[in-house]
């Protein structure tokens, strides 16, 4: 038995076993006894034991077995020195246990300043491995608020399973495949240059700045009329489909503008990382399962749920409501499915995880289901596990943030904001700090801000909220 020196995170177990030592002496067995923790039939009770069951199974009265519970508990606190229990008294057919608040608080501090970090902490463990997919942001485009919250968010579940006694491994998932890659390699070929990309005091605002202008021109184009039809697919969407046709072939000279542009949008990412005090175990982008699509194509093509429609491949899960998720475009290419498929059986055999946590705006619900749905039907239990833990939408008062629009808030210009109203609020008042000390009150408002409310409310961007 634990005395009153007992760590607070074993109260309850100690509780419980004193009452099952008790129950013992009384009928001779300690089963049967459930102790709660949150018992509703007395307001101020911290524990509570009902005795109705047990003294129906031995023929007792449960008045008078609550009765006697409570004479032999309390010897037992007597004799143990269990001195944060205060009170234990019955009350019909319940045992009501009250704790010393006052020893109690004093012993969870004294517990918080002993462990700092690891207070709370699972010492156990062994419950299993967990991948958090969180941030996610995609090369090529700066950072805007909304990605604060996937990254926050994602931080503090995968912190949460942690302390909780899971292994936990936070992968940045990087949005750095795709059809967009093409388009950007030829806006960069079209409007711009390497050497120009090399030179840029802002490459990332450079490569975004090429990539509205694609749109741009894409839209003009669409609007040119051909023998008297819309164009469905413009010079330049065709031009930007072959050219990661030619990235997915692994050409030389595409492959290594690309990866140019990647390492400049992750040296980029890392400043916003490190100024928010959020790390990742694993940053495997969506072109690490490039080797791997081909087998994931040719998996569902033969499994029973994939299905050949004008030329592409496709899950139709109309039967539970879920439509039909592409999974290989007709010209072959891959698709975001195709890649996420891929993730999550890597994920699965390869990272071994028991389950997959996918931190993503509320606008992928229909995606996530769809995902899950497919997993499970080829076989892959981590479908049947994983969870798509959804926020709210950042929007302005003009509408949705879109890069394509060149309509969205920077999360670099919300940093630097945030830390000029510190510097401004220190140097009115008189006060100064350190650059360290600066930078963890701004990164803390920003968390703050965002984890202090629900997190599937929308939000519109305000600057003084988010500051």
């Amino acid at each position: 038995m634990a005395n009153n020196k007992s760590k607070i995170s074993g109260v309850l177990e100690d509780i419980e076993q004193m009452v099952q030592d008790s129950v013992g002496v009384l009928v001779g067995t300690e089963e049967g006894v459930v102790l709660s923790d949150s018992p509703d039939h007395i307001e101020g009770v911290d524990f509570g034991v009902n005795v109705v069951g047990l003294a129906k199974r031995f023929g007792l009265s449960p008045v008078d077995l609550a009765k006697d519970l409570v004479e032999i508990i309390g010897k037992k606190i007597e004799g143990d020195d269990l001195s944060w229990v205060s009170r234990v008294v019955s009350v019909g057919p319940f045992v009501n246990i009250e704790i010393n608040v006052d020893l109690v608080g004093r012993e969870v501090v004294d517990r918080i300043i002993e462990q700092g970090g690891d207070y709370g902490k699972e010492r156990e463990g062994g419950k299993g491995k967990v991948v958090v997919d969180m941030s996610s942001p995609n090369i090529a485009k700066r950072m805007n608020y909304g990605h604060l919250r996937s990254t926050v968010i994602g931080a503090a579940i995968a912190n949460l399973y942690e302390v909780g006694g899971y292994e936990v491994v936070r992968d940045n998932h990087i949005g750095d495949w795709g059809t967009q890659y093409g388009k950007l390699m030829v806006a960069i070929e079209k409007w711009g240059s390497m050497q120009k990309l090399k030179k840029a005091d802002d490459p990332i605002g450079y490569l975004q700045e090429l990539y509205v202008k694609f749109h741009d021109e894409v839209d003009k184009q669409a609007e040119v009329e051909k023998d008297g039809e819309v164009v469905v697919e413009t010079e330049l969407e065709r031009e930007g489909r072959e050219a990661f046709s030619k990235l997915e072939k692994g050409d030389k000279q595409v492959r290594e503008l690309w990866k140019m542009c990647v390492d400049l949008s992750m040296k980029e990412f890392e400043k916003i990382y490190q100024f928010l005090g959020v790390k990742f175990d694993v940053a495997l982008g969506e072109s690490f399962y490039k080797d791997k699509l081909e087998e994931t194509m040719e998996l569902v093509e033969k499994s029973d749920c994939g299905t050949i429609s004008e030329g592409a491949l496709v899950v139709d899960m109309d039967d539970v409501g879920l439509g039909v998720s592409i999974v290989r475009k007709s010209d072959g290419a891959s698709v975001y499915m195709t890649r996420d498929l891929a993730c999550a059986m890597y994920r699965a055999e390869e990272m071994k995880a028991d389950k997959a946590i996918y931190v993503v705006g509320e606008d992928q619900k229909l995606y996530f289901r769809q995902l899950f749905e497919i997993l499970k039907r080829l076989g892959v239990e981590i479908g049947s596990k994983s969870e798509h833990i959804y926020f709210g939408m950042v929007r302005l008062k003009e509408g949705k943030m879109s890069t394509r629009k060149g309509r969205t808030v920077l999360l670099k210009d919300v940093i630097e904001e945030g830390v000029n109203r510190v510097e401004k609020t220190l140097k009115e008042k008189g006060v100064r700090l350190d650059d360290e000390a600066v930078r963890q009150i701004v990164a803390g408002a920003l968390k703050w801000n965002d984890l202090g409310q629900d997190a599937r409310r929308s939000m519109v961007f305000d600057w003084d909220e988010a500051l």
